[in-house]
């Protein structure tokens, strides 16, 4: 019998220390659900944050590029041009934003300023790389630079064709 009650006792002993661990393992588990439902409620509050500043950047990009359509349509309403010279016009002004620190609106405001000054869409698409380093290089406004460019023109007897 004494191997019998070795036996018994080897067993029992073995069965409360699984049913410790088990208890511990549940508790374990309590924990991590615990923290497993504070990331969540942070993953949330992230994928918000997110949502709100992706709705603001398109909002902002959808306004620029409104205003970009309306400056370059005032220039095209002034301009005789056929469909290639206005795709130029703005592949020209997307250049010009990408090298100067003139943006893209800007340079559509510049053909009307260019135009008004007498150079057709041709010769407004060749000054306004000129006239956007002008008026970078002088810390003017595209208007600034477009007046000083063509008054020295004029001032030193030339037309739009010497340009």
């Amino acid at each position: 019998m004494a191997i019998a009650d070795i036996a018994i006792k080897i067993v029992t002993k073995g069965a409360e220390l699984a049913k410790r661990q088990l208890g511990g393992l549940g508790k374990g588990a309590d924990k991590t659900k615990g923290s497993l439902l504070n990331l969540s409620s942070a993953m949330k509050t992230g994928l918000a944050v997110s949502a709100v500043a992706l709705a603001k950047g398109v909002q902002a990009s959808v306004k620029e590029f409104t205003e970009f359509e309306e400056k370059l349509n005032q220039s095209l309403a002034i301009m005789k041009t056929t469909e290639a010279q206005q795709e130029a016009m703005v592949r020209a002004t997307q250049k010009v934003a990408m090298e100067t620190r003139i943006g893209t609106k800007e340079s559509a405001e510049a053909y009307f300023f260019l135009a008004s000054a007498g150079l057709d869409a041709e010769q407004s698409i060749s000054a306004l790389p000129q006239v956007a380093k002008f008026a970078q290089a002088g810390m003017f406004d595209m208007a600034t630079a477009t007046d000083l460019a063509t008054d020295a023109q004029r001032a030193l007897g030339l037309t739009v064709d010497d340009a």
